[in-house]
């Protein structure tokens, strides 16, 4: 028995109508809502010509939790929690690296950052080492940097100065973004600390 013209066009339209609505749902579901974020220099380049000193950063060490590529939040003194979807685009250590050694560069005349390990060779005027002990916003938008660092010679290792650091930024505005300016604007602190210890 044949089917009558209005009836297959009917199934027509409703085979239509599924497969773009599969295609649609699985467009959506495809879609990946992970977000990257990697900490920036906040310290202006200087306008001068690049400096003779150099300085040899790291090792940088950081605590375990904060070796997760997800963005860590401080819920209290005993609990952190990870965001789902909110993560660094590299190793963390990596980055705060890279952030503390452009803003120290920049404090410093342009100095040149010899990160670590470096050959015993490498010639470095000073060697800045650092411990973090805690690298993360809380549920309220407060950046916490808590940090131990040293400033060494770099043959004798005598050390020049030594210090404990605990610096706090407000994010201007909600949002994982804005918290991680905040925190980058914490190391950028750090770093003017360790620029005044090496210029004394």
């Amino acid at each position: 028995m044949t089917r009558p013209a209005a009836s297959r066009y009917t199934v027509a339209l409703a085979a239509l109508a599924a497969a773009l609505c599969g295609t649609s749902c699985m467009f959506r579901r495809s879609t990946d809502p992970t977000r990257f974020y990697v900490l920036t220099a906040t310290v202006p380049d200087p306008a001068s010509a690049p400096g003779s000193l150099a300085i040899g950063l790291g090792p940088v060490a950081m605590p375990g939790y904060l070796a997760h590529p997800m963005v860590a939040t401080r819920i209290d003194g005993t609990q952190v929690r990870y965001a789902a979807y909110d993560r660094w685009a590299e190793p963390l250590p990596t980055l705060f690296s890279r952030a503390l050694g452009k803003d120290l560069s920049a404090l410093l005349d342009a100095a040149r950052i010899v990160p670590y390990p470096w050959y015993p060779t490498t010639p470095v005027d000073v060697v800045v080492r650092v411990e973090v002990n805690s690298f993360e916003a809380d549920g309220h938008g407060r950046a916490q940097l808590d940090a131990c660092w040293s400033v060494q010679e770099p043959r004798g290792k005598t050390v020049r100065q030594q210090a404990c650091s605990s610096i706090s930024e407000m994010a201007d505005q909600d949002g994982t973004q804005a918290e991680v300016s905040a925190l980058g604007r914490a190391v950028g602190e750090l770093a003017r600390q360790m620029a005044a210890a090496i210029r004394s």
